[in-house]
């Protein structure tokens, strides 16, 4: 008799864990939204100049003035970028290299080589967010030109 309950308990925990795994893969592939290189942690970008001067009515004064506001806080954000990106290539500069010094030679190949892969596959996104940015904006230009 105890044998038996054993063989339940064990069927049973089973069949509950063969059951969550099945709901995982299922709530994973089809309910949850899938990420796209990251792009939810991204702020959104304002309207275009278009739109805004399709929703908003503006005048052609206010479409100039508009364009020059772009343009002020394009250099600026610009300007702000090169700075970030200069200081976060000295930071993982110095993690790199605290790295390479607790590592093997071995390990450190190894490394370079994750490294590399890692680099090459944030290209690969890049280029492809690239191509779906332009198609979009494509989109949204010949949209504008029919309207």
């Amino acid at each position: 008799m105890k044998n038996k309950l054993k063989l339940w308990i064990i069927f049973s925990t089973i069949l509950v864990f063969a059951a969550g795994v099945i709901g995982g893969v299922f709530c994973e592939k089809y309910l949850i939204p899938k990420r796209h290189g990251g792009m939810e942690r991204r702020a959104p970008h304002p309207p275009s100049l278009e739109r805004l001067a399709q929703e908003l009515g503006l005048t052609p004064q206010q479409k100039e003035q508009i364009r020059e506001a772009f343009k002020r806080n394009e250099k600026r954000l610009r300007e702000l970028r090169t700075q970030m990106d200069g200081h976060l290539q000295e930071i993982r500069s110095q993690l790199k290299s605290e790295i390479d010094n607790i590592l093997t030679s071995e390990q450190r190949q190894k490394f370079e080589a994750m490294i590399e892969k890692h680099l090459s596959e944030q290209r690969k996104e890049f280029k492809e967010r690239e191509k779906e940015f332009n198609r979009k904006n494509k989109k949204e230009r010949e949209k504008g030109d029919k309207e």
